[in-house]
């Protein structure tokens, strides 16, 4: 499951005495990603700017269960709000009907009461019963004549004015604004018209963020709006009973409310900041994408190469000879025997003088020339191409010396940049440290070190 790791990352380490190591296809792909991020932001800004301030969602919530209906009617009384309401009757000629030629008559569930054509009246829905339009009887049984004899006006029109609530979504001060509709319908003395008014109710709500959201509480300005409205008026003609020439209902208008849903509708303002919000995390993913890619497939062998070709090529100081004289001896006789006092030294192991190593006599100096001329103080300059390659080759395929020579400096990284590498060696030296002649076998083991002896103490 190892290899399935893509997130822990590595230590961070300097190179070259520099955050990173500088490459021209770092460069190259660091300009193709400016272009792709200029263009980014010039088609968010193009769309800004051309296209909606605001994101809408809807969605019809419907009420299955009565005592669900029952509760929305008797706690929110929002939902079945008054509404105006006015008619005006005229004929074929679209001249206006005397009002006392017919009689409109309204009924609630605890009250009735008539309404004059072309006046308003303010009517609660949960209240409202049906409303009824007929001829007024009242002194002559035709005191219109022509409603029955003149066949040019054989019809008569019938408009009704409502006031209601229409949704705007692009007005910035509010979602919900108030209007006036009329319908229009046809009637005659030999039909009766039944007008249904299917009410339905809404629920808009502006989702904003945190600081909008507090700054419209103090301000205390609405963010949710809770209405009801006409959403059509159904007409049904019903032919009259030949017998009777004339009835007293001409049109019966009823408001029905079967509450079956809610209309859910939200709305959310998109400003400058979202759009910067979304080239900005758009912009990062494919820099980090970038960046990974380039690491993977060729930055991590590039550097792990350019380190060994720097370490090989730096001037080797020479090491200066000095001849020492004999009248020196007495002093380094008696250095030695201050850095290593056999008699006196207090440490738990014995020095053996078989294994002292730091004898220098036996060294051949022609030797030491030779390996000299075989040193290797510059690698060779390989492409761009040889690096992306060394990620799919591998040891069973053909000999090829320039991807030997990438594995070979990766080897050398792994071996002594690796962090257990490090601390091992370290925890050596420090034991080493302790012996004035850096021969004492002993010391050679971790398991001589203090911090590493105490661990015995939690297992």
């Amino acid at each position: 499951m190892n290899v399935l790791d893509f997130i822990s990352g590595s230590p961070r380490t300097f190179i070259f005495q520099k955050g990173s190591n500088k490459t021209n296809l770092g460069g190259v792909l660091t300009l193709i990603y400016l272009i792709i991020l200029l263009v980014i932001i010039v088609a968010y800004l193009y769309d800004y700017f051309t296209h909606d301030k605001y994101d809408y969602s809807y969605f019809y919530k419907y009420l299955l269960n009565e005592s669900s209906k029952e509760k929305i009617r008797s706690e929110e009384p929002e939902y079945n709000h008054p509404i105006n309401i006015s008619f005006a009757i005229y004929d074929e000629k679209k001249t206006p009907i005397l009002p006392n030629y017919f009689k409109i008559t309204y009924y609630l569930k605890h009250a009735f009461g008539e309404l004059e054509p072309g006046k308003n009246i303010t009517l609660n829905v949960a209240d409202f019963d049906y409303l009824n339009v007929m001829i007024d009887y009242n002194d002559n049984p035709y005191p219109y004549p022509d409603l029955k004899n003149n066949s040019n006006l054989s019809s008569y029109y019938l408009n009704v004015f409502y006031s209601t609530k229409v949704i705007d979504n692009d007005n910035e001060e509010t979602p919900v604004v108030d209007a006036t509709f009329s319908y229009n319908c046809s009637f005659s003395l030999e039909n009766i018209v039944k007008l249904d008014a299917k009410w339905g109710v809404y629920h808009y709500e502006e989702k904003k963020g945190i600081i909008s959201r507090v700054s419209d509480s103090i301000l205390n300005k609405q963010n949710q709006y809770i209405f009801g409205r006409i959403e059509k008026i159904e007409t049904l003609a019903v032919p009259n009973i030949p017998e009777i020439k004339i009835i007293d209902s001409l049109i019966v208008f009823r408001i029905n409310n079967p509450l079956e849903g809610i209309h859910l509708y939200k709305r959310s303002s998109v400003s400058i900041w979202d759009y910067l919000a979304n080239i900005a995390a758009l912009g990062t993913t494919i820099f980090n994408g970038l960046c990974k890619i380039f690491s993977l497939l060729y930055s991590k062998n590039f550097d792990n190469y350019k380190i060994i070709d720097k370490i090989l090529s730096k001037e080797i100081k020479k090491v200066k000879n000095i001849e020492l004289n004999n009248n020196n001896s007495q002093s380094k006789s008696s250095l030695e025997k201050n850095l290593i006092d056999k008699e006196n030294s207090n440490r738990n192991y014995s020095i053996n003088e078989d294994i002292l190593i730091n004898d220098l006599d036996n060294i051949d100096e022609n030797n030491l020339e030779n390996e000299d001329e075989k040193m290797i103080t510059k690698l060779p300059k390989l492409r761009f191409f040889d690096f992306f390659f060394n990620n799919i080759y591998s040891k069973c395929c053909i000999y090829i010396k320039r991807q030997k020579l990438i594995d070979s400096c990766d080897n050398i990284l792994y071996k002594y940049y690796s962090i257990e590498n490090i601390l091992y060696n370290q925890i050596l030296f420090d034991n080493l440290m302790k012996d004035y002649q850096w021969n004492n076998p002993n010391l050679k083991s971790i398991h001589k070190n203090e911090l590493i002896n105490n661990l015995n103490k939690y297992i």
